[in-house]
């Protein structure tokens, strides 16, 4: 969905050695759910904020959804 996104992150890890395993890991995800957040197919706050502390790329900001549509209210 995000080419350039995906392009940017894999290559800011490649460059730190950091493999999209060892984000999953500190993250407690699988590796999977890693994939799915670089390549812009869904957004995890917890792998975003992992990535972005190992490799300083900043991802766009979350929309704030109101309560009354929130899948937790």
């Amino acid at each position: 969905m995000l080419p350039e996104q995906a392009r940017e992150v894999k290559s800011l890890l490649i460059q730190k050695g950091i493999t999209q395993k060892r984000v999953a890991e500190i993250a407690g995800v699988q590796t999977s759910v890693v994939s799915s957040v670089i390549n812009g197919r869904f957004r995890s706050y917890k792998v975003e904020t992992v990535i972005t502390d190992l490799v300083g790329y900043k991802f766009p900001p979350f929309e704030r959804v109101p309560r009354s549509l929130a899948a937790n209210s």
